[in-house]
């Protein structure tokens, strides 16, 4: 495994905990589970990043890689864009939460489609 990809699991165990079953007191460099799907979850990203043409192409101003096949689809599994409070030609009225995150897509260089959102409505 690569150091970014071992950095990668153990930043992950770490987010995993909050959905672990076990009472590890946040003690997750042990904690079977947290590893487990850090390990997953890792072995699911290097696996996607080796299948498929990857292209580059400049985006918020810089250059990026993306898999060919996602390239422009982040629209179609994006939760905001089916959400009330989104409004994205309108920062003052659009979503806070959308707003963040579009402003540390911007200065990150990412896309990030939403999936999951407390705030949807």
């Amino acid at each position: 495994m690569t150091d970014t990809a071992t950095e990668t699991q153990t930043a992950l165990r770490f987010l995993f905990c909050a959905y672990c079953p076990h009472d590890c007191k946040g003690d997750f460099a042990v904690c079977e589970t947290a590893t487990y799907f850090a390990k997953a979850a890792v072995d699911t990203m290097v696996s996607q990043s080796t299948s498929g043409k990857v292209e580059w192409y400049r985006h918020h101003g810089r250059l990026v890689a993306v898999r060919q096949a996602l390239r422009g689809h982040y629209r179609e599994s994006c939760l905001c864009y089916r959400c009330g409070k989104f409004n994205p030609d309108n920062p003052d009225d659009n979503c806070p939460t959308a707003n963040l995150i579009y402003a540390a897509c911007v200065l990150t260089g990412v896309v990030t489609p939403i999936w999951e959102c407390p705030d949807f409505g």
